[in-house]
């Protein structure tokens, strides 16, 4: 593996060659590496050298050969969102910062790729070439302008960089385009819903709604894609009630992620609400809703419930087969459940969640404010939280939700999110409070750039650290587990007895 910076190259095996020549129907260009796989193992995005075998420039560095987002790109196209994101890079002066960065590092990786040996000879031999190849930029532009999405795209995936790549996967999150893969995609070859029936969780979070299509089968779930928009529903609570442009959102993304679902053979369909849901006073008149955007009848989750599921889905997903104590922490609230089987012996939910917690403590506005956050979290412990010290030290301490996995990924300055090294990630007790001291002494509009972490969670990082780091101290554990597998897997496994 090839490191630059925060990016890695994995190299090229026989079946890369293959899978990719497949796709592009053609022999492909030399390769030097893959930059993105899928969650299933297969490229996303190619390495192409700089240089083909006769000579040639290639005007493209990261080829996007995954068959599912070239579908999905092309269809963007077809809408004329080049021509848009295009007018945008032109009238926005932060867009076209960000471009024109993601080209220098284009421009940089092209270079390094090329050995030493040649790289003089090219500028001895073909000044031209050489320039040619040392200055253009993403897909090979020489100048400003959004030609390619698909250019933009494979480079965002590779790097992180780059508006254009951004915004693209913006806009196929928003249409409910898996990232990660789906088993659906026709790599893995034809799929069928087992006889068990496949079937998918929509959950409506308070600072984001997720959805997870799964196999069910006798010895367990079979994930086929998932899903997660940031929709912050919890900003829509005003006076005891779920309303304004948080609602209309999050209810438009259910919609697509319901339709979706059913698109890819789900016959079993289930939604829920957690936190932000069970505290509205309007809960009717959002079930109403919920019915009419996805079909399906909306299953409002108790706290207990909620921390059932997701530690029947972390033991699971993590294969733990002694004691475990379960951390889920989400927007609006904490659960905690600890058993050495199946269904734990205890629960407990607080009202402690990340958006909540940072709004009140106005910590995504100003960092300083963590430090009256853990004054907060210490004065209240011994009230809510006695009968919990120390809970850790002969149980796994496992971490679910948004925070935990974002901590893993920027721990590993994962440039994309990637699940399979996010889910099992462990993340010791002085790297919680390192990141929290971090985190607290960077501007605001610096934490959107770091490596791991969503731009839409930047806002409640920082709280939702602080809150993981002090529960870890206070259960006595050494390091926080973390499992990708949660809440909605646990719902699955429960509804369909799979694996339990």
């Amino acid at each position: 593996m090839i490191w630059f910076g925060s990016w890695a190259q994995d190299p090229v095996c026989e079946e890369d060659r293959a899978f990719v020549e497949r796709v592009l129907q053609r022999r492909p260009s030399p390769m030097a590496g893959v930059a993105a796989r899928c969650r299933f193992g297969f490229p996303q995005v190619v390495v192409n050298r700089p240089l083909g075998d006769d000579g040639t420039p290639m005007p493209t560095l990261f080829w996007l050969v995954c068959p599912l987002l070239i579908q999905e790109v092309s269809r963007l196209e077809a809408q004329g969102w080049i021509r848009a994101l295009g007018q945008e890079v032109a009238s926005q002066p932060e867009a076209a910062a960000a471009e024109a960065r993601a080209d220098r590092i284009h421009a940089l990786l092209r270079r390094r790729l090329l050995p030493v040996a040649e790289r003089r000879r090219l500028r001895a031999e073909a000044p031209r070439l050489w320039e040619r190849l040392a200055r253009s930029g993403i897909g090979g532009r020489q100048q400003r302008g959004v030609k390619c999405l698909h250019a933009h795209l494979a480079n965002y995936l590779a790097l992180g960089e780059g508006y254009v790549g951004r915004r693209v996967v913006e806009l196929l999150r928003q249409e409910a385009v898996p990232l990660a893969g789906s088993r659906v995609c026709g790599c893995l070859g034809p799929s069928r819903p087992p006889s068990a029936g496949r079937a998918a969780v929509v959950e409506l979070g308070s600072h984001s709604i997720r959805a997870l299509v799964a196999d069910r089968a006798p010895q367990g779930l079979e994930l086929v894609e998932e899903h997660l928009q940031v929709t912050r529903l919890g900003e829509g609570f005003q006076d005891g009630r779920l309303q304004g442009p948080a609602l209309e959102r999050t209810l438009a993304m259910a919609g697509r992620l319901a339709a979706r679902a059913r698109r890819v053979g789900a016959d079993h369909l289930l939604v829920v609400g957690t936190s932000a849901v069970r505290e509205a006073a309007n809960r009717e008149e959002l079930a109403r809703r919920v019915q009419e955007a996805t079909g399906g009848a909306l299953r409002v989750l108790t706290g207990e419930e909620e921390a059932q599921a997701t530690f029947r889905g972390a033991r699971v997903g993590l294969k733990v087969t002694g004691p475990a104590l379960v951390v889920d922490l989400g927007g609006g609230s904490v659960e905690l459940a600890q058993g050495a089987g199946a269904t734990p012996r205890r629960l407990l939910s607080l009202p402690w969640g990340a958006l909540r917690l940072a709004q009140r403590f106005g910590t995504g506005r100003d960092p300083a404010q963590v430090v009256r956050l853990q004054a907060w979290l210490k004065e209240q412990a011994p009230l809510v939280l006695a009968g919990w010290r120390g809970a850790a030290r002969e149980a796994a301490w496992i971490g679910v939700g948004g925070t935990a996995t974002s901590l893993a990924a920027m721990d590993q300055e994962l440039c994309r999110y990637q699940p399979d090294r996010v889910h099992g990630y462990r993340l010791p007790r002085e790297t919680l409070n390192r990141w929290v001291a971090k985190l607290a002494a960077l501007p605001p509009e610096a934490l959107g750039r770091l490596p791991g972490l969503d731009p839409e969670r930047a806002p409640v990082i920082l709280a939702g650290a602080a809150i993981l780091a002090f529960l870890t101290e206070w259960v006595g554990a050494q390091a926080l587990l973390v499992s990708t597998w949660d809440l909605m897997a646990g719902l699955l496994v429960a509804d369909g007895a799979a694996g339990a």
